[in-house]
């Protein structure tokens, strides 16, 4: 398969849980071209390219327009007020999000959390949302903001 032919995802936060499980699911995928952002050099996957970047959310506008789907794994799980978690919540998502709006990207994919849903026994469509923690609010705000910038 052409490396033109091939779908280019850019994978934020390549070291986290879910980014490592990603990579293992794009290992040996050929229709796939994987472009994976990570703090600090790692060693590179069967197909894949590694970039280290001082920010995930920063991202250089050359790898962007080299883009064609984001996938955003990047946040934070603990903390202990709203200024813990809004900067790598919400904040950076969407400055990622624009970005990769304005360079063209078609696609932007968000890990979100079932802690949008609170205390919730069981999650269908019509659950509400109702975070009880500074978390589950960070992450119903980077949801909203996200819906806002599509189109």
């Amino acid at each position: 398969m052409a490396a033109m032919d091939k779908i280019r995802v850019l994978i934020v936060g390549g070291q986290s849980r879910s980014g490592l499980a990603l990579r293992a699911l794009f290992e040996g995928r050929s229709e796939f071209l994987p472009t994976v952002l990570v703090r600090r050099q790692v060693a590179a996957r069967a197909g894949e390219r590694i970039v280290t970047v001082s920010d995930y959310f920063s991202v250089p506008d050359e790898i962007l327009r080299q883009t064609d789907s984001v996938v955003n794994l990047a946040g934070v799980t603990t903390g202990k007020s709203r200024q813990d978690f809004w900067p790598p919540n919400v904040e950076g998502p969407l400055r990622l999000a624009e970005a990769a709006k304005a360079a063209g990207v078609r696609h932007f994919l968000q890990l979100s959390s079932l802690s949008v849903y609170g205390g919730a026994e069981a999650i269908g469509p019509g659950t509400l949302e109702s975070p009880t923690s500074p978390y589950g609010q960070s992450k119903l705000a980077a949801d909203r903001g996200l819906l806002a910038l599509g189109d």
